[in-house]
């Protein structure tokens, strides 16, 4: 659980920081090791504003190769907590309503997410990887394959010429 006592701090602009275990985060695989958490929360006697980054560890496995390889991720994330006399529900995103009476705010949930975003869409042992032959299955990244690379355009656009000679 990573919490931020707000009552033990004054207003004006704080810097923390927080190295916890992934275990006790739970976050799963891919994650391993600690998660960094840098913020810097400016705090009102209306609202505060955390400025977060994280920093985590991760072993993915490459989308072209299949390769289990190490990786360094990193995320930012920016909160505001407006303190409120009545619960609402904001509709905005990363907008939340904090009693006047909060002493902490919770921010494991948003460091999990955030964590998990910093995984990318794409995910690539390096940029040039070359990945799999899709006949054979050698990694081309260590080495060449014998299988033939040309591609018999009639086979391949074959069922495409089939349909329009049945427009014909």
């Amino acid at each position: 659980m990573l919490f931020i006592k707000i009552h033990n701090f004054s207003d004006g602009i704080h810097e923390l920081e927080f190295n916890e275990s992934v275990k006790k985060l739970n976050l799963d695989e891919p994650f391993e090791n600690n998660v960094l958490c840098k913020i810097r929360m400016d705090k009102s006697s209306g609202q505060i504003v955390i400025d977060g980054e994280i920093e985590c560890e991760a072993n993915l496995t490459c989308d072209r190769c299949g390769e289990v390889f190490h990786k360094d991720l990193k995320n930012e994330f920016k909160n505001v907590y407006i303190f409120s006399n009545e619960p609402q529900v904001s509709e905005e995103e990363n907008v939340y309503y904090l009693n006047r009476e909060a002493d902490k705010i919770d921010l494991t949930d948003d460091i999990k997410d955030y964590a998990r975003l910093s995984i990318p869409m794409k995910v690539l042992c390096n940029d040039e990887c070359k990945g799999l032959c899709v006949q054979c299955g050698t990694n081309l990244n260590y080495s060449d394959c014998n299988c033939k690379k040309e591609i018999d355009s009639g086979s391949v656009w074959s069922a495409l010429n089939k349909l329009k000679n049945l427009d014909n």
